[in-house]
């Protein structure tokens, strides 16, 4: 018997606790990474993509820009998006191009919402046969969104800046960790840096694409892809 003075400690025997949030965080960070390449590759012509599987399926591929800088940009945030997904603080992520004025003339988004049974799920029934087909329905995603038709009337011209944008629910702090990206906190904004005696129109919207019905029991999210107008 423990003394008083040394307090009791307890020590648990047997498998560790399995909590597939981790993977599953995981490979939805992957998908958010991908994203960004794919959408950079839809309007970029500044280096020739390569072609990349996000699942063991040769069949449907996505692009990965090969310009070193903007690769190094969207890779660096996964490991950070992996940990928010986990602890459900991820709700939105934008993938924009600005004009020379600061203005996005093109945005695709993903929203994420909490998967019907309540939030990320910690233990999964038969989580390997369903984070294969996840993965799978993921892949199949990326190549849909590639295949998409671009916005018409959009120049190289006005493609100036690409950026990745994230929203969070309230309130977050933001604390700098080792073998992490970097982030700063900006107000959300579609305003330009400078004047501009041109009017802006209401955005035109469409939707991307969706995931099969048994995918979104894991990872609840709906695509939008906005042009804005001015």
């Amino acid at each position: 018997m423990a003394s008083k003075s040394k307090g009791v400690r307890e020590v648990w025997l047997g498998a560790t606790l399995r909590d597939d949030a981790d993977e599953l965080s995981s490979v939805i960070a992957r998908f958010v990474t991908a994203f960004g390449h794919v959408i950079y590759c839809k309007y970029a012509t500044t280096a020739k993509p390569v072609a990349s599987c996000f699942a063991d399926d040769a069949k449907h591929q996505y692009s990965r820009t090969t310009d070193a800088f903007v690769a190094n940009y969207i890779d660096n945030a996964e490991k950070t998006v992996s940990r928010w997904l986990k602890h459900e603080r991820l709700r939105r992520v934008e993938a924009v191009f600005l004009d020379s004025e600061g203005r996005v003339v093109v945005e695709y988004s993903i929203d994420v919402y909490k998967a019907p049974a309540g939030g990320m799920l910690r233990r999964i029934n038969k989580f390997s046969i369903a984070l294969r087909q996840l993965k799978l329905d993921l892949g199949k995603l990326l190549t849909e969104i590639e295949a998409a038709p671009v916005w018409p009337n959009v120049s190289n011209d006005q493609l100036y800046e690409f950026k990745l944008r994230y929203s969070f629910t309230e309130p977050l702090r933001l604390v700098p960790r080792n073998t992490e990206h970097p982030w700063k906190q900006v107000p959300p904004s579609n305003k330009p840096r400078k004047s501009t005696k041109t009017t802006e129109k209401p955005p035109l919207m469409d939707s991307v694409a969706e995931l099969s019905p048994e995918s979104s029991e894991l990872f609840a999210m709906k695509l939008l892809t906005k042009k804005f107008q001015f």
